[in-house]
């Protein structure tokens, strides 16, 4: 049970971060737009 506690916080945290890194590539563009 530990292990798949622990398997699935990294699964989530991985996931977080690639979506946080997507969100953030095709946020800069749209910033650069604006200003």
């Amino acid at each position: 049970m530990i292990y798949v506690g622990v398997h699935a916080l990294v699964a989530i945290i991985s996931y977080l971060v690639l979506v946080g890194d997507i969100k953030r590539i095709e946020l800069k563009p749209v910033a650069g737009q604006l200003s």
